[in-house]
């Protein structure tokens, strides 16, 4: 009996020892808090919208303007001005709306504009029908910037395209005929007219632009309300505001019609690095440029007098001549 007791504490001192203790359970998530977990884990912290950027040239930016890549919204610009004289200051930074992010289908009347006779050397004369039309009465399937940025603001009604600076700069808006393919050599017309209309308005075509979502550089022939015509070489890349070259100074030419309430179809040429500059079929000058071998193109607006000048687009054409 003595032996027994001592034996039977050590079975009990070890089996005590080796007694499973019940750990403190843990709740399995279900899959639906996982995900949500990972959602709140992912989503960023919000952030300020940025301002729209470059112009003109906008900086349509200038483009775009301001937008821009190619759909119907503002073009991402980052335009950057001087004091205005009866002709646009062409060393005034200009900036472009952004990239573009919505097509434009609007279902309107169409706006009758006075028709324009032109010569027997007008391209659309020469040319045939054009590559790409777009009646800008939500039709076609260009697509173009359709709400408001920095530089201009955009409407489409009655038919036709309404742009409106909102800036002493240059802005623009881009189209995307080709679904983000660039155009090379090509023939691109516009017709285009005004309401109220100050001297140094101006307005026309923005063509060549490299890259659509940065629209900073490209070439802009344009007209003014004086009955003036140029041809600017952008580059919104040029330290610190940007570079705008006149490659033609503002000209004046009986060619256009000039003044408010008039209606203008301005129409450029670009072959290799050749540019040739027409007003209603008529050829105004042809100038040599080779910067930017290819790109984008789109319409641009400036003003120095602030909510005056609306232009109207009722049609833009291309031809595409690259071989």
């Amino acid at each position: 009996m003595k032996k027994t007791l001592p034996v039977l504490l050590t079975v009990l001192l070890l089996t005590a020892c080796t007694l499973p203790t019940t750990p403190k359970s843990t709740p399995t998530p279900s899959n639906e808090q996982v995900l949500t977990q990972a959602a709140i884990a992912a989503t960023p912290k919000p952030t300020l919208p940025a301002a729209s950027p470059t112009p003109s040239i906008p900086p349509q930016p200038a483009v775009v303007t301001a937008t821009p890549g190619p759909v119907t919204a503002t073009a991402t610009i980052k335009p950057p001005t001087a004091t205005q004289t009866s002709v646009p200051n062409t060393s005034t930074p200009v900036i472009p709306s952004a990239t573009p992010t919505a097509t434009a289908t609007r279902t309107a009347t169409a706006t009758a504009l006075p028709t324009i006779t032109a010569p027997p050397s007008d391209p659309r004369n020469t040319l045939g029908k054009a590559t790409t039309t777009d009646p800008l009465d939500g039709s076609s399937r260009w697509v173009w910037p359709i709400d408001e940025d920095k530089f201009t603001k955009v409407d489409f009604k009655d038919g036709a395209m309404f742009l409106k600076p909102v800036s002493d700069l240059d802005g623009w808006r881009l189209a995307n005929p080709f679904g983000g393919k660039t155009a090379r050599d090509f023939y691109l017309e516009m017709t285009v007219s005004t309401d109220e209309c100050a001297p140094a308005d101006r307005f026309g075509m923005i063509v060549r632009i490299p890259n659509l979502k940065s629209p900073d550089q490209g070439y802009l022939f344009g007209i003014n309300c004086d009955g003036a015509y140029s041809l600017r070489l952008w580059d919104g890349k040029v330290e610190p505001n940007g570079s705008m070259t006149n490659l033609v100074n503002w000209t004046v030419n009986a060619a256009i019609q000039k003044g408010p309430k008039k209606t203008n179809r301005l129409g450029v040429m670009v072959v290799g690095s050749r540019f040739s500059l027409y007003a209603n079929g008529v050829l105004l000058k042809e100038v040599n440029n080779a910067t930017f071998t290819d790109g984008y193109f789109g319409v641009f607006v400036g003003s120095k007098v602030e909510n005056k000048l609306t232009i109207q687009i009722s049609e833009m054409a291309l031809w595409d001549l690259t071989k």
